[in-house]
């Protein structure tokens, strides 16, 4: 099951440019939410979110945006992650749109 997430999640973010990056997989993620929060919850050794962060669409985007510096790569990745597992966490309130400004901001002003 998780890997079958994990290639609609690569099918759905491949070739995405950074303006809509985020909201489409904060889009995907939404739409199957009870899903996702099980995969976040059950995956002590944390396997599903480590996968979704090797995904070659977003280690694109992040070698756009981290200046190949793998301190700045982490720091992105596993922010973010903390992003969207709260707001998943939180049962999505926020728009797609308003957390992928949170997280493009925080990434723009890191970047500088």
């Amino acid at each position: 099951m998780e890997q079958e997430v994990i290639q609609l999640i690569n099918e759905q973010l491949n070739d995405q440019p950074k303006e809509t990056f985020f909201i489409q997989l904060l889009q995907f993620l939404k739409s199957n939410k009870e899903t996702i929060k099980i995969f976040f919850e059950c995956n002590v050794d944390n396997e599903f979110p480590k996968q979704v962060l090797a995904l070659d669409s977003i280690n694109n985007q992040l070698e756009q945006v981290s200046q190949n510096n793998p301190y700045i790569k982490n720091y992105i990745l596993f922010g973010s992650l903390a992003t969207i597992q709260q707001w998943i966490d939180a049962g999505c309130i926020e728009s797609c749109e308003e957390i992928a400004n949170i997280i493009n901001s925080i990434v723009d002003k890191l970047v500088r």
